[in-house]
């Protein structure tokens, strides 16, 4: 097989014709391969330019809360600018409780630089604190991490962790002395935040008890999601604990309106000592 020249006399075979054919469809699959590939890569990963804010430097790999602009989008021309260049973001060193979204650096910034941390997607990380992340992998002081881009959950009775163990508030509103409403047997309740009454691993569980003047409500772990006679219970979310380190993992359900109820059991379906048969 030789090059023609522009020209020159070209025939060819069909058999000839038909391998140019399959090797440029090759050709033309390898590279919208490479393309999807590249594209499926760059919509995993998604980077963010951040300032540092904080007082020491931020390493590598370190998790940083990200909080508003650097730089406050305030007019017409800050607008423009915001529409047509990401502005840079406000970081510091996550700290267990910090609201936000949480990035992981992807370079070393000294206090008072900018540089980049990624928001959603896989990266290796050196943690300190848990974060609401995905742990893919961990082996200290390496852990592998998936950010899913701050989808943190935000409903209510949302489970979190602090220095006196879990808590279980409403994710809208943290602050809001309520964890968030339920109904029990037809009737809706307000149920108050609070601490979960025993540690990991279980079934976060909203456990509504019935008394003589109002429904009791509170939050335990249990083994699996039952209650006890006169109890009604609702899985919030389940707690993994890893052997090795012993740190706890929150797998949080979403919510919208918990149900509960606690049914009586009808009376055996047996004559009644007058001999009448019974009223169910």
């Amino acid at each position: 097989m030789k090059k023609v020249k522009t020209g020159d006399k070209f025939q060819t075979t069909a058999s000839t014709w038909n391998s140019f054919i399959d090797a440029a469809q090759y050709v033309q699959d390898r590279r919208t391969g490479i393309k999807a590939t590249v594209r499926d890569v760059k919509k995993r990963m998604v980077s963010v330019k951040i300032y540092n804010s904080d007082e020491d430097t931020l390493n590598i790999f370190t998790p940083v809360a990200l909080t508003e602009p650097m730089a406050p989008i305030m007019d017409v021309a800050g607008a423009l600018q915001f529409a047509n260049e990401m502005p840079v973001l406000n970081a510091k060193k996550y700290e267990s409780g910090d609201e936000g979204i949480v990035g992981i650096m992807q370079d070393t910034v000294e206090s008072g630089k900018i540089g980049s941390a990624i928001i959603a997607g896989v990266s290796p990380a050196l943690l300190e604190t848990e974060i609401p992340a995905t742990v893919i992998w961990r082996q200290e002081p390496w852990t592998i991490v998936c950010l899913d881009g701050g989808s943190v959950y935000s409903g209510p009775f949302r489970i979190v962790e602090d220095e006196f163990g879990f808590y279980v508030e409403n994710g809208i509103d943290p602050e809001d002395v309520l964890a968030g409403y339920a109904l029990f047997n037809g009737e809706m309740i307000a149920v108050d935040a609070g601490m979960v009454l025993s540690d990991g691993p279980g079934y976060v569980c909203l456990v509504i008890e019935e008394t003589d003047a109002e429904p009791f409500a509170y939050f335990d772990i249990l083994e699996t999601p039952e209650g006890d006679e006169g109890q009604a219970v609702y899985p919030l979310g389940y707690i993994t604990q890893d052997t090795e380190s012993g740190t706890y993992e929150i797998h949080q359900f979403h919510h919208a309106m918990p149900q509960l109820w606690i049914v009586g059991e009808c009376e055996d379906d047996e004559e009644t000592s007058d001999g009448e048969e019974p009223v169910i």
